[in-house]
């Protein structure tokens, strides 16, 4: 008598799911006056007139804002009147803490940016600072 101790196994595919975590924990709203602009493409939204961005704690108001997608970032800048004056200069909000710039740039995932022509109160003190 013959015994065969032949064991066969299948082999079951394994998928791999990868699951992402959004970059972004925070909703961002945002808002204009004027009008606004969404390229899917490129992933950029371009707000114009009394522009605002809130992204939870963080707000940011300006004549012209720009919001990256891809990047995480927002940039604002001041805009002209009609007699070349500038005006809605970015103001910056992160929680008590306000700020006002000519330009401005912000990463929503580091919480840094980049400020040109800053101007900010802290109580009783005002403080104005070129690039």
């Amino acid at each position: 008598m013959q015994c065969s101790n032949r064991v066969t196994a299948q082999v079951i595919p394994v998928d791999t799911v990868v699951v992402y975590e959004s970059d972004l924990d925070d909703v961002i709203t945002y808002s204009a006056k004027d009008s606004i602009y969404s390229d899917l493409k490129n992933k950029l939204v371009f707000l114009y007139g009394d522009a605002k961005v809130d992204m939870g704690t963080v707000s940011l108001k300006a004549g012209y804002i720009e919001v990256d997608l891809d990047l995480n970032e927002v940039t604002a800048k001041y805009i002209l009147d009609s007699a070349g004056t500038p005006t809605e200069y970015p103001e910056f909000q992160d929680g008590q803490e306000k700020m006002r710039c000519e330009e401005m740039r912000y990463n929503m995932n580091t919480k840094k940016g980049f400020i040109k022509e800053l101007a900010l109160q802290q109580d009783e003190f005002y403080f104005k600072m070129g690039t």
